[in-house]
């Protein structure tokens, strides 16, 4: 099929898909997919989607994603994720992602989520995520995040924390953040909490 085939199809279509007849899909036919006919597809039809097939996705095409649907994306796709394309995703989609699907997500991807996206992921996936994803975070989205999305980095994650990060803090933040994710630190960053 090409992709201006796929593109012309109601949304109706996409509704009845099979994981199959998705996963049997090439690549360029994603090209041309509208926001809602990618809201339309069935969660087990997203789940069978690919590297090359989300690739291909054009970045419009995830701002009508349902939470169902992006909880059952698999990590080869969530690792292919580019910015633009994480930061089509609605919040609610983005606070769907397992904890497995957060540590997948890559550094560059990551610097695309604004504060209302950060805002809604859960601790526990802020607990798999990994200091190059903490540091990727633009400061202002890093500032959303409240004491229980703090409390929930480990001291591995809070070793990504930058000075600008930091410096974006409350003093509330900056006190509930405990002794073991200070300590993991740099130096310059760790001045910066404890002032």
């Amino acid at each position: 099929m090409k992709s201006t085939q796929l593109g012309v199809l109601p949304p109706a279509a996409f509704g009845s898909m099979s994981g199959d007849q998705v996963g049997a899909l090439p690549d360029a036919a994603f090209k041309a997919i509208k926001p809602a006919q990618l809201g339309a597809l069935p969660a087990e039809a997203l789940g069978a989607l690919d590297a090359g097939q989300v690739n291909a996705l054009p970045p419009e095409a995830f701002s009508e994603m349902r939470p169902l649907q992006a909880k059952v994306l698999p990590l080869t796709a969530i690792r292919s994720l580019d910015v633009e394309q994480l930061a089509a995703l609605p919040s609610a989609a983005i606070g769907a992602f397992t904890p497995k699907q957060m540590g997948a997500i890559t550094p560059e991807a990551v610097a695309g989520l604004d504060a209302k996206q950060v805002d809604s992921l859960k601790p526990a996936g802020l607990a798999a995520i990994k200091p190059t994803q903490v540091a990727a975070l633009e400061p202002a989205a890093f500032a959303s995040l409240n004491i229980k999305q703090l409390d929930a980095l480990t001291p591995a994650a809070a070793r990504g924390i930058t000075p600008d990060q930091a410096t974006g803090l409350t003093s509330a933040q900056k006190a509930s953040m405990s002794p073991a994710q200070v300590n993991a630190m740099a130096p310059e960053v760790r001045a910066i909490i404890r002032s």
